[in-house]
């Protein structure tokens, strides 16, 4: 019996989330910062699954977000979960990435508890827990099946993944690349992140293969997910002076992952101010909730 605390929705009584079950603080692991909160949409049959995961630069942030960020994949029955994830204090990476990993495991594994449908799992986020979501939508699976683990033999793969202001990669020397820089200001979360103390141990081969490995771009391939990339901004131009936490965020880092995408054909959407319509999509949320929704949609038929 897990130790969470259920209680019910604190919104109105005419909302259609009011009777959906709230459960707080489920541990999927060991650390004080691997939990879950979790939302359960009222369905008769499975329901599917969005998990937000939060930014912070790998360095902080919470999984704490107000009833009303769940309740538009609640009204259309898709249940919903936000995660912690230990920091770049606890160690650098892969550590970030495979707990979320590891949350989406342990979701699939007490799914039949939850009634999720593990077929139907997405993941989005903000900045750092954008990088992340992207980096599970592309990873290989990570499910182990001789593993002794229940959890760790289910699959860590998502349907689709939607990014906030999100880096579909970490490596300077693509940054440079795609900014048409020499340098940029460094930002202070890749240090940790990568356990460095500037940007010429980059040179290092070890730290090259694990810079490559964090980034999203890297394990794209053709059996991939499709996204949907939300940035605030527009294509601006970058300089070496350009503030860090601009560049971090730039719109540029959705577009030339869509152009990779292109290639390979699979579903990519870039919003950005200024850029194309977005033909399908009102925004990110409905994107999910489509995606999400359709699979059930067209097994009933």
């Amino acid at each position: 019996m897990h130790l969470a605390i259920i209680s019910l929705l604190a919104v109105s009584a005419s909302s259609a989330v009011a009777q959906d079950s709230f459960y707080e603080g489920l541990s999927y692991g060991d650390s004080p910062q691997q939990k879950i909160d979790l939302w359960i949409a009222e369905t008769d049959s499975p329901a599917p699954l969005v998990i937000y995961i939060h930014g912070g630069g790998f360095r902080s942030g919470s999984r704490k977000v107000r009833a009303q960020v769940a309740e538009p994949f609640l009204k259309a029955g898709i249940s919903f979960a936000t995660i912690d994830y230990r920091l770049t204090d606890k160690g650098p990476y892969p550590m970030q990435m495979h707990d979320a990993a590891r949350a989406v495991q342990w979701l699939r594994a007490h799914a039949n508890e939850y009634n999720i449908d593990k077929t139907r799992v997405a993941a989005y986020g903000g900045s750092a827990g954008a990088c992340i979501s992207m980096w599970l939508a592309f990873h290989d699976d990570m499910a182990d099946p001789l593993s002794s683990d229940p959890v760790a033999r289910e699959s860590t793969r998502l349907l689709c993944a939607g990014s906030q202001n999100g880096q579909s990669t970490l490596d300077p020397r693509t940054f440079y690349e795609w900014f048409e820089v020499e340098s940029l200001t460094p930002h202070p979360a890749l240090f940790p992140l990568f356990n460095i103390k500037s940007y010429d141990d980059v040179e290092k081969p070890e730290v090259r293969k694990l810079i490559e490995d964090a980034s999203p771009i890297t394990h794209l391939d053709k059996r991939d997910s499709p996204v949907y990339l939300a940035y605030a901004g527009s294509d601006t131009k970058v300089t070496p002076e350009t503030s860090p936490g601009i560049w971090v965020h730039h719109t540029r880092l959705g577009i030339k992952l869509k152009e990779q995408m292109d290639a390979l054909g699979i579903e990519c959407h870039v919003q950005y101010r200024g850029g194309p319509k977005i033909e399908g999509y009102r925004s990110l949320t409905d994107f999910l909730i489509k995606k999400l929704i359709a699979i059930r949609d067209s097994g009933d038929k």
